[in-house]
């Protein structure tokens, strides 16, 4: 096939207006009440004058007045009156005629303007069509040479990497601007309705543009597509693909295919775009860049990928294979450099992209994250192929393979031999990392020095060959000679961000100890740059990843330090001549007793796109730069580029920078303080550094990371001992490094050494030998840090995170109620700004002690039930609180019924063990509100103390909780009929806490048929709801906010801010177990917890406290179905009847299911008795009962009994003769 060169023209961009347009404005009210003070006067001198008139027209008429003389005054008075009143109307509501005029005026108004709007949205849609064009259309637009076709090589407008993916709607390009001004919202009531709202809708709904091609940037390291049609994914990927290779010519892009379905993306070989020209051509020419599997595409390429990136070309690379779970290479954690996966059909990429990067296709609508939804672009294979034909012969100027292609676009260097080169620990001369005393031989020595330094690398010529110098960063500021105290560095992905990184705090924390510096690491993406420090070494604060989808851990942070500003500044101003951190450690040097304060570095990677959305986190960096520097709050900033727009005013703070490569001039210009060299730097490891020398001149180095990579060998002698210190240590030098530097600028002590000669030299060198660890220079540095900082003991900044769930383990010390109070331990409340978490109490000493526990679906309800009543047995004797549970909800409280200090538990379908406990409570209620009113016993406790001297009978019990799981669902079952039942609920709610009594429940709401039940309870706990109705807006957005994925999680509001507003704290609720919960793993470099049900593991714990208690709770037992009548007989037999009159006595008839207590027939108030039911319902067990009784409550002489019967069930009692007739 003949080929023809084609090269690429910049297509004229047809730019929309520019100038706003400018529309009607809304109508202001008129003020009212403004009447100018002659008018006033005038008004006044003219009414005065009038009356002065009228009188001595009578005056001097006398009492003949002229009739014409009197009718031209009475005239004049009337006229005045009625202007009086015409005024009157004219200001309380006149002029609607003039209101109308304007009203038609301003519709008239904005129908002009709407045809400017739609002559400015039509020429930026047609824009859009330009540079995105129909993929209907692109095959026409190739055979005729558009001008745009293949204009992105050479047209600054057409960004990099924006890709067409379909249809939807685009904010207007200009701003619709009322004529006089913005409308301000804050000031409605100054506007008339009509005309504002007008206006208002006008702004609107014009300034949308429908039907825009929709552009997105598809420079991401892959994409993820789903949606129920397959089909219709491909469709979209093929337009992409179309897209792609329309606007980008063969030496910008490449398209690959992985895939085992020939025919599917057959179509994609016509493209020139899909030939491998990085490589010589066979005999056959180019071969295909197409794979069967991820496997052989990951083989094939391994040694590309960094020549595509520096070269500035990017692979798109569609994956079709429904088996494989993508996974980027060993190296290459933030993605593989110049390549983009396109995800079209695979088992999972949840490993390689995150929600904004996942695209769902339905049919024909398009959903993308955080946006509205679209028409997803369609091209069929058919389509596909026409239009990749119609290309097929079209080559660009310099395609094809060339052997020194790769110097064309981009400089590249000869590849540094960095395992070559002296690390750090030849600097340190560490010999062996298990007897080497890093305190006293490194940290000991610095620790008071005006340094903060770390050698992280070396410093390279323009040819990227080492000078020999060392790379330092020195943290101290740049006022006290160092280069800090805070920075910012810049890198795309693959060229070495993070192993710089990694190189800065290695070298770091060997240098400076625990207690000079500490750090938090940070990333807020979740990769694995700070993993292998987590845990290990005494300098840690915290490592968080994953930040961008963990806001409640990005709170937390901010606070955490936000705190630590305002405690170091309360600390500094006990001291007066202490005004930054310099002068406090210099203080401390003299003072040991002095609190120990270390720098605190705050290094977070992937700062970005995190900023971008959530710009409102930037005043904290920019907090932390102003104000960070005097208390010794540093920070560093990483992303893959980072500007002013992103970080704000934190870069006026920045005083060092470091940048690797980056893929435009502009992406390093703010890290390099105006330089935008970076753009040249080789692909990878070699980064320009910007700092600041001699306290005022900033200079640029161009400088590579030691490799912390490379085998850690152990030096090993004859008798394999350590040196002691002092003495001289067989060591290699580096012959093109300069040692000096290092003890020049005090970074690290070293004994002082004995020159020795050349021969000498080789000699020691000679003798130096070496063993095999395993270990890489970095693990042997941590694990050297780790042995030496476990003395080091400094002030708890950052605690473990409520995500960690709780359990009993958490509140075995360090609490007890307060003396005389009931109060329950149930969980943890996180006070970041104090660096602490302190106990979650909830206090049930008060008169109104009722509870609710209200949340959404598996938020944790049930389980702070059951932490209470957990806690409750912790603290107190089963005696004093005993609980009694109705589980209606479900039976999750069920574990419950075996702990010590429950005595009673009914579930939804056990209506007599509910009416018993309903009806014991009650009993218990009205007894001991009697026995108080009786014996004026003011307080509950009181009453427990007397008790016993009272004689007291039916009443075993100490402080009873009464545990409702699902009240709301009970009055929701209820149906209309809900009002009865809630109003004996209520009742209950009033009148238990006053007899000890506390009634504790859970709700799904606290409105619709709950507020009269609320007003009666005064603690509550909330968790997560989606719809809280609570009138303190902040208490509102904070139940809101409680993570949906934490269950347990809950706030405190306890505290008031310095403008009495509640202070909302976070707070999580334990788990009733005795161990505590491990992770189920590691999510983004964090540990995992699944949610779980601990029912069983509760339960056991329940019956080991139920064998370890002193105590048991009193027990409600169910009244039995059949039960002998000596029992029934029993409670009356200390009555002697025959002192009661014949007519005075009772009949016992049974026991109240309720309350247990006895039955009986009252005959001084009944004297006869009807007794009525079906079949097998017991009306002869009950006539037996009652003939049972009178023959107990009786002698033969007092009563006889008559039995009228046809079955002779009767006749005959037990022991005795009934009756003497039968009948």
């Amino acid at each position: 096939m003949s080929t023809v060169e084609y090269n690429p023209r910049e297509a004229k961009p047809l730019r929309p207006p520019s100038s706003d347009i400018v529309i009607a404005s809304p109508i202001k009210r008129e003020e009212k009440g403004k009447v100018s003070p002659l008018k006033i006067v005038l008004g006044l001198a003219i009414g005065v004058l009038m009356v002065f008139f009228l009188i001595l027209m009578f005056v001097v008429m006398g009492r003949q007045p002229n009739p014409m003389m009197l009718m031209g005054y009475t005239m004049m008075f009337v006229m005045m009156v009625g202007g009086v009143g015409a005024a009157l109307m004219q200001g309380l509501g006149g002029g609607d005629g003039e209101l109308d005029r304007k009203r038609q005026n301003i519709d008239l108004q904005l129908a002009e303007s709407a045809i400017d709007v739609h002559e400015t949205a039509s020429v930026q849609q047609a824009a859009a069509l330009h540079f995105h064009p129909n993929p209907g259309n692109v095959r026409r637009l190739i055979e005729q040479r558009a001008a745009t076709f293949w204009s992105g090589d050479v047209t600054a407008e057409a960004e990099q990497a924006v890709l067409r993916i379909g249809v939807g709607t685009a904010r207007l390009s200009v701003d619709l601007n009322p004529a006089e001004g913005g409308l301000d919202e804050s000031q409605e009531h100054l506007y008339e309705e009509y005309s504002a709202v007008a206006v208002s809708r006008f702004r609107s709904l014009m300034s949308v543009v429908p039907e825009v091609p929709l552009a997105r940037e598809m420079s991401a390291p892959a994409y993820g597509f789903r949606g129920p049609d397959q089909e219709r994914i491909n469709g979209l990927v093929r337009s992409i693909l179309v897209s792609a290779s329309f606007k980008y010519s063969p030496n910008k892009i490449l398209i690959g295919v992985i895939s085992r379905d020939t025919k599917e993306w057959g179509w994609a070989k016509w493209l020139p775009h899909s030939r491998d020209r990085r490589r010589e051509p066979g005999p056959a020419g180019y071969r295909q860049l197409a794979w069967r599997s991820y496997d052989e595409f990951l083989a094939g390429m391994a040694g590309q990928f960094d020549a595509l990136h520096s070269a500035g070309t990017r692979m798109y690379v569609v994956v079709d294979d429904p088996d494989v779970t993508l996974r980027f290479p060993a190296g290459y954690v933030e993605g593989i450099p110049g390549v983009t996966l396109l995800a079209a059909n695979v088992h999972s990429d949840a490993e390689v992209t995150d929600r904004k990067h996942r695209m769902r296709v339905e049919g024909h609508r398009l959903l993308l994250h955080q946006s509205g939804a679209a028409r997803a672009d369609y091209v069929t294979r058919f389509d596909a192929e026409l239009i990749a034909r119609a290309m097929a012969p079209i080559r660009p100027r310099g395609f094809g393979y060339s052997a020194d292609q790769r110097t064309d676009v981009a400089p590249k260097a000869a590849a540094v031999d960095v395992a070559s080169l002296p690390a750090i620990m030849d600097y340190l001369n560490i010999g062996s990392i298990d007897d080497f005393d890093l305190k006293s031989r490194v940290w000991d020595p610095n620790e008071y020095t005006e340094t903060l330094e770390s050698m992280f690398g070396y410093v390279l010529d323009e040819n990227d060959t080492p000078t020999g110098e060392l790379a330092k960063l020195d943290l101290f500021e740049v006022a006290a000679g160092g280069t800090g105290p805070h920075g910012m560095m810049s890198g795309g992905t693959g060229t070495g961000k993070s192993f710089m990184m990694t190189a800065i705090l290695l070298g770091l924390i060997l240098a400076n100890s625990p207690s000079k510096l500490r750090v938090i690491m940070a990333d807020f993406k979740g990769g694995a740059t700070w993993k292998k420090f987590r845990g290990r070494i005494g300098h840690e604060v915290a490592t968080v990843t994953n930040l961008e989808n963990a806001l409640d851990l990005l709170e937390r942070m901010k606070d955490i330090l936000t705190g630590e500003l305002n405690y170091r500044q309360r600390l500094f101003d006990k001291y007066p001549d202490v005004d930054k951190i310099g002068d406090y450690r210099a203080l401390q040097k003299v003072h040991p007793e002095m609190e120990n304060l270390p720098f605190l570095l705050f290094i977070a990677d992937e700062v970005h796109e995190f900023l971008g959305a959530h710009p409102e986190y930037k005043a904290v960096f920019e907090q932390l730069g102003r104000v960070g520097r005097s208390l010794g709050l540093l920070v560093l900033l990483a992303s893959q580029y980072l500007d002013e727009g992103t970080v704000g005013d934190f870069v006026k703070h920045a005083m060092y920078g470091i940048s690797l490569k980056v893929t435009k001039p502009s992406e390093s210009k703010t890290v390099l303080k105006g330089n935008e060299g970076a753009i040249r730097l080789p692909a990878a490891m070699v980064a320009l550094y910007a700092k600041t020398v001699n306290k005022q001149d900033l200079i640029y180095q161009r400088v590579m990371a030691w490799n912390w990579e490379k085998p850690y060998m152990r030096p090993i002698s004859d008798t394999d001992q350590p040196t002691p210190p002092g003495e001289a240590t067989p060591r290699a030098l580096g012959a093109e490094v300069h040692t000096e530097d290092v003890t020049e600028f005090g970074m690290y002590h070293r004994p002082d050494v004995p020159e020795v000669g050349g021969e000498e030299v080789e000699q020691a060198q000679v003798q130096r030998r070496t063993e095999e660890t395993g270990l890489t220079v970095a693990e042997a540095g941590i694990r050297l840090v780790q042995r030496c900082s476990r003395a080091y003991r400094s002030r708890e900044l950052w605690t473990e995170p409520l995500r960690h769930p709780l359990s009993l383990h958490h509140i075995e010390s360090g609490w007890t109620p307060e003396p005389g109070k009931l109060q329950l331990r149930i969980g943890d409340v996180d006070v970041p700004l104090e660096h602490r978490r302190e106990p979650m109490v909830v206090d049930f000493s008060g008169s109104q002690s009722n509870a609710l526990i209200a949340g959404g679906n598996r938020t944790g309800k049930t389980n702070t039930l059951r932490a209470m009543i957990a806690a409750s047995a912790r603290f107190y004797p089963a005696n004093y609180v005993s609980w009694y549970i109705y589980d209606y909800a479900d039976t999750d409280m069920a574990c419950m019924s075996t702990w010590p200090n429950v005595g009673g538990y009914a579930t939804r379908t056990d209506e007599d063990m509910f009416s018993r406990l309903w009806g014991e409570i009650h009993r218990i209620i009205e007894l001991r509100t009697r026995v108080i009113g009786d014996n004026r016993i003011r307080t509950f406790e009181q009453y427990l103390a007397k008790k016993g001297e009272l004689g007291v009978e039916g009443d075993p019990y100490g402080h009873i909780f009464f545990a409702v799981d699902g009240l709301d669902r009970i009055l929701d079952d209820a149906g209309m009929e809900y009002i009865e039942p809630r109003d004996e609920w209520v009742q209950l709610l009033a009148n238990a806490p006053r007899a000890g009594v506390h009634v504790v429940y859970t709700t799904r709401t606290i409105t619709e048929r709950m507020p009269k039940l609320v007003a009666q309870t005064n603690i509550r706990v909330f968790h997560n709801m989606e719809d809280p109705q609570v009138t303190d807006p902040a208490l509102r957005a904070g139940i809101k906010a409680i993570p949906i994925t934490m269950p347990g999680g809950s706030i405190n509001a306890d505290r008031v801010d310095s403008n009495n507003r509640p202070q909302i704290l976070r707070s999580r609720v334990l788990v009733p177990i005795s161990e505590r919960i491990q992770p189920d793993g590691e999510a983004n470099g964090m540990p995992s917890f699944k949610i779980c049900d601990y029912s069983a593991r509760i339960e056991e714990v329940g019956v080991q406290a139920r064998t370890a208690a002193a105590s048991q709770a009193p027990a409600i037992h169910q009244v039995p179905n059949i039960f002998a009548y000596s029992t029934l007989i029993e409670a009356y037999k200390h009555i002697d009847y025959s002192k009661v009159r014949r007519g005075a006595r009772v009949l016992p008839m049974g026991v109240d299911r309720a309350t247990s207590q006895p039955l009986a027939l009252e005959l001084a108030q009944a004297s006869h008795m009807f007794v009525a039911g079906t079949g097998h319902a017991g009306v002869t067990t009950t006539l037996r009962t009652a003939i049972n009784s009178v023959t107990a409550m009786y002698t033969p002489d007092e009563a006889t009994v008559v039995i009228i019967e046809r079955n002779s069930q009767i006749l005959w009692i037990e022991g005795r003769q009934a009756t003497s007739d039968t009948g």
